[in-house]
């Protein structure tokens, strides 16, 4: 099989106590990885920021990512806020293999990397 990325060598699956184990992985370090997050994109904003000469265009920049970081902010609260919509994605198969596509959001298959059609939002 191939992809847009190239051959693809094996597809693994997740079993239903795999999916299990993750969840309470992922519920024990919630925090932390926010935190996580949130320092990473602290560091990358300010190197970005500090790649610029000390004048009006880093102040420029600096503006910038502060609206895109607020933007991306106001995003992932209107989709937390949205979660009612979410569940109602409706589920699609792959034209390619027929494997059920869960994410509304995909543009190739997980399995077979066939391209999707986008869905609207």
């Amino acid at each position: 099989m191939k992809s847009p990325l190239g051959p693809l060598k094996k597809v693994y699956s997740l079993t239903e106590a795999g999916e299990k184990i993750l969840k309470i992985k992922v519920n024990k370090n919630f925090s932390d990885q926010i935190r996580f997050i949130e320092n990473f994109l602290i560091e990358l904003s300010l190197i970005y920021i500090q790649s610029f000469p000390e004048d009006e265009e880093r102040k420029k920049q600096c503006r910038w990512v502060q609206n895109l970081l607020r933007n991306m902010l106001e995003n992932i609260i209107i989709r937390l806020n949205s979660k009612d919509k979410i569940d109602k994605w409706p589920e699609r198969n792959c034209p390619g293999c027929n494997a059920t596509i869960y994410r509304h959001d995909a543009t190739f298959c997980p399995l077979c990397g066939t391209e999707l059609i986008k869905l609207p939002i």
